[in-house]
Formats: C-alpha cells, structure tokens, sequence
C-alpha cells in the first residue's frame, strides 16, 4: 500500500475531565518535521506524542493541536496563605498606628482585591493531571490512526492516476519505437543527399564528421528501452508499496532524462509531439509523487 502525505484529522472529547480536541494537519515534506501545540499544562506528553508520531510516519510535516478546557467541576481552585494575609493586616495596623500617632492619619481600608494580587497570598490548588494525560494520549492515538488511514485512502488514488500516466507514457514511447524505420529513413536520405554535396566537394574530413553525426542521431533505440524500464521498474513499485516516494522521484529524474536525450536525438515531428507529451506525463507524476511518503 502507498501512503500520501496529505491529510487531516480531528478527534474530540467531553467528560468530567474536561474538553480535549486534537486537530492534525500533514502536508508533503522532504523529511518527518513535528509541531506540537499544546497546553501548558500537558507540555509533559511532548516526548511521547513524539514517538507516537515517529513510529507511525516517517515523512511529511505534520502540525499538531491540542485544546484543552476544563470541566466546571475541575474550575482552577485557589489556596490562600493565611499566615501572609495576617502578616499584612498586621503590618496596615502598625502603618495606621504610626500614622495616627504623628496626626497624619487618613482611612486606610484593606482592599482584599490588592491583597490577593499580593505575591504568595494565592496559590493554585494542586490538580492530577494524570488522567488528563492519559485520555490526551488515547485521543491522539486516535487522531493519528485517522490521519494515517486518510493518507493511505490518499496514496491509493495517486497510485492510480500514476499508473495511468505510466500507461500514457508507454503508448508514447511505443509509437516513437514505430516510427523508427520511417524516422531511419528519413535520416538516410538527408545523409544520402548531404553526401552527395561532400563527394562533390571531396572532402574526406567533413564526409566522416557528417557520418559520425548522423550515426549519433540514429540512435535513440537505447534510449527507449532504457525508457521501458524505467516504466516498468515505476510500476513494480506501486505493486510493492511501502514508503516509496523518494525512489520514484529519482526514477523520474531518469525517465525525464531519457526522454530528453530522444527530443534532442530525434528528428520528425510525430515522435517529437509523443516525446513532448511524455515529458508532460513526467512532470504530473513528479508533483503527485511530492505527497507519497
């Protein structure tokens, strides 16, 4: 089977616990690249989110969300430090004392709004954060299966429409293969007429460089079968499946190669079309093998 790198998933989860909601998003990379969003409070999962992700993935760049919301039973509760708030009211009696002593006093009230924001007046009640924990990884595990079944559905489409364009560029090829007798031909009679033009000329030296050049552009029959295996080596890929992205980009630098080498080579019109539309065919299969990890 054949994996795609683009996918989304969404997992949610309402309980006494609170809301948790995963939001996974995996576009095509050249390597595996992470990033984790999430709740100060549940920055302790990173590293195991992390290795969730790694042994299930191995390209592609994927954006991970968590939210998280409290449930009204697990509001923030507050401790207050008493002994600091006595000190406090202590020390606005003396300021008062002082102050009335030397005439200089004025109503002082004490603000508990100013006392809490007091530093040490309050602190957060210890909340166990392992259950939150625990069903923030389970929720995960579900939102990264979800995300690898959508990049499977994925890379089973573009399995198929790289074997048709791999069918397309067979059917091109086999009908440059076709005219070779014509195109040979053809070259035979340009050679035949520009020899004419040397042996009236008599010169040997240019009679042997336009041999050798017409020679050369004769050729192209390596090319196409060299251009028939690359296809076939492309094909026996998508059957096998697995983690192939990377080797059909580098399969496809060869088939445009090839088929550059017969554009240049060739010298008629219709295998000239068929070589173009090739290179056409070539350049689709490269941008959809971008998303097969």
């Amino acid at each position: 089977m054949i994996d795609s790198m683009t996918a989304f998933a969404r997992e949610q989860y309402s309980g006494p616990e609170g809301d948790l909601t995963w939001e996974l998003r995996s576009v095509n990379h050249r390597y595996l690249e992470i990033s984790l969003h999430l709740p100060e409070e549940l920055r302790s999962i990173e590293l195991m989110i992390r290795e969730h992700i790694g042994q299930r993935l191995q390209r592609g760049k994927l954006d991970c969300t968590l939210r998280y919301q409290l449930s009204a039973t697990q509001q923030v509760k507050f401790a207050v430090n008493q002994a600091l708030v006595k000190g406090l009211h202590k020390a606005a009696s003396d300021i008062v004392a002082i102050l009335e002593s030397q005439e200089q006093y004025k109503l002082i009230s004490l603000d508990p709004i100013r006392i809490m924001n007091w530093p040490g007046v309050l602190s957060k009640a210890s909340l166990d954060l392992a259950p939150i924990e625990s069903l923030a990884i389970g929720l995960f595990d579900h939102a990264l299966e979800n995300l690898a079944v959508t990049r499977r559905r994925e890379g089973t489409s573009l399995a198929v429409l790289l074997q048709q364009r791999c069918q397309a560029i067979t059917e091109h090829a086999s009908a440059i293969r076709v005219r070779l007798p014509i195109i040979i031909e053809n070259i035979r009679k340009r050679l035949t007429d520009k020899l004419q033009e040397i042996i009236e000329q008599l010169d040997p030296q240019r009679l042997e460089q336009e041999i050798v050049l017409y020679t050369q552009r004769l050729d192209i029959e390596e090319e196409l079968d060299r251009l028939f295996t690359h296809i076939e080596e492309v094909g026996r890929i998508l059957n096998n499946g697995g983690r192939i992205g990377r080797r059909l980009d580098f399969l496809m630098q060869e088939l445009n190669r090839e088929t550059n080498t017969i554009t240049a080579k060739v010298n008629d019109i219709e295998a000239t079309h068929h070589a173009v539309d090739i290179k056409v065919l070539i350049e689709q299969m490269r941008e959809q093998i971008q998303n097969i990890e």
